[in-house]
């Protein structure tokens, strides 16, 4: 396979450049290989090379060696990272023997392809250019013990799953679902990035339910199994308890924001701790508060920026659009509106009532009401 259009990143070019005039063969791998062929933006740039460390530390006096397992060394140019896999490849020519060992070193066959840097071909060791056509993911060989040690890579099938409509077959997820997800520590960041990207895609309901099955879920957000065991009043909540309702969200969202993804997920934390019982009817007098609070200290202790900590602490608190409109004068209204996040909160309001029992009047009221004040 030959491709010509491929538009490269000056940084990239120039370091493929260097390793090429001191002898060295590079090949673009992995994810990088793989969304090229999609036509994804790349942002991370895989570069398989014959390159030794001491060649690199020579040749790049910026690149750092942060002792990752799937990567060697990395540079860091603004908006770009390069990372370098070296490779025990001979230097005069193309061992596709080696190809194949590193391909295996993949969970899936979409990220075993190599870009051949110098000729500009594609070099498909484990013949998958037909998974691409048929846009089917398939495991590799060794995809169990791949999983089990480094389980961050199943966000890359998540991430196709659910922006880019490949199909993974039932048969495929069986096997899956039958390997614990466990949130290892050493990973963490690897981790919470693909789990961002896989909450923001075109259709998220469709990993939020694989994530649920695989455990991913608990895993990441330990106190949502806490919802699990809190029902709610099945003439408001007919779609089941505080868990069903929050994965039920998932099918009104597209391309959400990073923020009304994360307050969808966090929305009803608060329940549990808020749950009163008056005779067969069950309240939660506070739970939006309570979950702003709580959302505050979980995302805090995975690293998530105040920023966004902020914003999603704001749309939980305000989450029940209709009742909160219901207590303010005008002007506060207007402030509400006025507020950076109110055409998440929107999205947030109306993703929790379409989940429940789908009456959308308030919303279409306030919408209206938006649409008024921004005149």
């Amino acid at each position: 396979m030959k491709d010509n259009s491929l538009l490269w990143q000056e940084p990239v070019i120039s370091v493929c450049k260097t390793l090429s005039e001191k002898g060295h063969i590079s090949y673009l791998s992995g994810s990088t290989t793989r969304n090229l062929i999609l036509k994804i933006p790349v942002t991370c740039y895989y570069i398989l090379t014959t390159a030794n460390l001491i060649d690199l530390s020579q040749l790049f006096e910026d690149i750092e060696f942060p002792g990752k397992s799937d990567y060697d060394g990395e540079i860091i140019c603004e908006d770009i990272s390069i990372r370098f896999k070296v490779s025990e490849m001979p230097s005069d020519r193309t061992d596709f023997n080696i190809l194949r060992k590193e391909s295996l070193k993949e969970l899936f066959t979409l990220n075993t392809l190599f870009f051949d840097i110098k000729k500009e071909i594609f070099l498909d060791p484990l013949d998958c250019y037909y998974d691409f056509r048929e846009k089917k993911i398939k495991l590799t060989p060794d995809f169990e013990e791949i999983y089990t040690n480094k389980p961050y890579k199943i966000f890359d099938i998540l991430y196709l799953l659910s922006d880019y409509d490949f199909i993974l077959e039932e048969d495929k997820r069986q096997k899956i679902e039958k390997i614990p997800f466990k949130f290892r520590n050493e990973y963490r960041d690897e981790i919470i990035t693909g789990f961002n990207h896989v909450i923001v895609t075109k259709n998220p309901y469709i990993s939020i339910i694989l994530m649920d099955k695989l455990n991913i879920l608990q895993e990441i957000l330990p106190l949502l199994a806490d919802t699990k065991s809190v029902p709610q009043n099945k003439d408001f909540h007919p779609e089941g308890n505080v868990y069903e309702h929050t994965i039920e969200c998932f099918k009104y969202l597209r391309k959400p924001s990073l923020p009304l993804a994360l307050s969808l997920l966090l929305h009803d934390t608060g329940k549990p701790e808020t749950l009163t019982r008056d005779g067969k009817n069950l309240r939660f007098p506070g739970h939006s508060r309570a979950g702003a609070s709580i959302a505050r200290r979980v995302l805090r202790k995975f690293g998530y920026s105040q920023e966004i900590t902020g914003k999603v602490a704001f749309l939980i608190e305000y989450h029940l659009l209709a009742h909160e409109f219901r207590k303010m004068n005008d002007r506060q209204k207007i402030d509400l509106i006025n507020n950076s996040m109110f055409t998440d909160l929107l999205k947030l309001y109306k993703a929790d009532v379409s989940s429940c029992y789908g009456d959308l009047i308030d919303y279409k009221k306030i919408v209206s009401l938006y649409k008024k004040y921004k005149k």
